[in-house]
């Protein structure tokens, strides 16, 4: 079989692209948060709202010329309903065990197919919430300043500095706009995914961006 081919294009990758559970990226994403992180993360997962990008492998979703019986030997065999794996996860969470037992649950088990880019973004950004202190913030302020009427202006004051509060207005800001603009800046070889989160509690809207995954690495 041919290898796939990437095409140049300016256009994001889809929330709903599938990365192999084999990807390094993929097992590294899901390693380094803690085991209540990872139930909490996979509940949201299986949120109704959540499926068309986070399905998993399910019994009643299975194709006819898919075997039912290949997976009575499995250590993590797929649920017959989404019902019947919430309960599952909501049983792991009122009991102890190891990071690794869902993280082989999820990478072996109910996402064996692989995780979507919306998936990776969100385990990515909880990794942040649950640890805030990892990465170092700058904020900066930017204001208009008066221009001098005259050059005696400037001469009398070397560091003129006067905010022109009657320029102070901010336009909106639009995250879809700005993101069409960002890309229009992106080269068309350079395959990214952006998704944008809001913290709870916080007014700031976060951009994440996810570029480098190569095409063989992706499964429809």
């Amino acid at each position: 079989m041919a290898p796939p081919l990437s095409l140049p294009t300016t256009a994001r990758l889809p929330s709903s692209l599938r990365v192999n559970p084999s990807n390094p990226s993929v097992i590294k994403t899901l390693s380094r948060l803690s085991r209540s992180s990872l139930l909490s993360l996979v509940l949201d997962w299986l949120d109704p709202i959540n499926q068309s990008l986070c399905p998993p492998l399910l019994r009643e979703h299975l194709s006819e010329e898919e075997d039912d019986d290949e997976f009575e030997s499995d250590l993590s065999p797929p649920a017959y309903s989404l019902a019947e794996l919430r309960e599952l996860y909501v049983d792991m969470q009122a009991r102890k065990g190891s990071r690794r037992e869902v993280v082989d649950r999820i990478l072996e088990g109910d996402w064996r197919k692989g995780l979507s880019l919306y998936q990776l973004a969100m385990a990515d950004l909880q990794y942040l919430y649950d640890h805030p202190g990892t990465l170092k913030w700058a904020c900066y302020k930017i204001q208009r300043l008066q221009t001098p009427k005259h050059e005696d202006d400037v001469d009398a004051d070397r560091s003129y500095d006067k905010i022109d509060k009657m320029a102070m207005h901010v336009p909106r800001f639009h995250p879809s706009t700005f993101l069409q603009n960002l890309q229009a800046e992106v080269l068309p070889d350079v395959k990214a995914h952006y998704n944008f989160d809001r913290p709870k509690g916080l007014p700031l809207l976060l951009l994440r961006i996810f570029v480098g995954l190569r095409p063989q690495r992706l499964v429809q």
